[in-house]
């Protein structure tokens, strides 16, 4: 699901800071894992 596009700021490795604006429909696709309750990919509705 797309959100909206935002600013970031992060340090690379060298220390040396960037900002750049992050895309609202560039999100990777992500699981989410419930170790506490050994649930794997299950959704909340």
């Amino acid at each position: 699901m797309p959100g909206s596009s935002e600013s970031i700021e992060y340090q690379d490795p060298e220390g040396d800071w960037h900002a750049e604006a992050a895309r609202g429909d560039d999100r990777p696709d992500t699981e989410i894992e419930d170790k506490v309750a050994g649930r794997h990919g299950q959704q909340r509705e």
